[in-house]
């Protein structure tokens, strides 16, 4: 019933995306195009969406307090990005080739393009993703284990 469910939001949120996309930018005049590059659009944003839900439930698991868990996660939801643009421009008044803006997941669901999806975004893209999904899961599965079960 739940996968019922959430199939049913997926369509839905898609559909919001399509219809959105119609009315700002208007029909398409490039043929299949158009639905490729919302499909790569709507597949990316769920990677993102993905990862920070994990990210939510690894901080909700860590705090064991639902004020505590919302608290963070809004701090974590509102303040990272500026946190980690502030460390690039940090980074480059000292003259360091360093950009971690790019690698958290909340500016790349914000930077994602809507068309023309350049190779390397795609790539580090979904390598972010995978990396944010699985390191929030691989350290919940390790404080569950250490405080629950051992």
């Amino acid at each position: 019933m739940a996968a019922q469910f959430a199939g049913g939001g997926l369509v839905i949120i898609f559909l919001v995306i399509l219809t959105i996309g119609l009315i700002l930018i208007g029909m398409p005049d490039k043929g299949g195009l158009f639905f490729r590059d919302l499909l790569i659009y709507f597949g990316l944003q769920l990677l993102f969406g993905s990862a920070i839900s994990n990210i939510v439930i690894a901080v909700c698991e860590w705090s064991r307090n639902m004020a505590a868990g919302i608290g963070i996660t809004m701090a974590v939801l509102i303040f990272s990005p500026l946190l980690v643009q502030g460390l690039d421009l940090l980074f480059s008044v000292l003259r360091l080739n360093i950009s971690i803006s790019r690698y958290w997941i909340l500016n790349l669901m914000a930077d994602c393009p809507t068309e023309a999806f350049p190779l390397e975004f795609l790539f580090r893209g979904i390598l972010m993703s995978v990396i944010w999904i699985l390191l929030p899961l691989a350290l919940g599965a390790a404080h569950f284990r250490k405080t629950d079960i051992g």
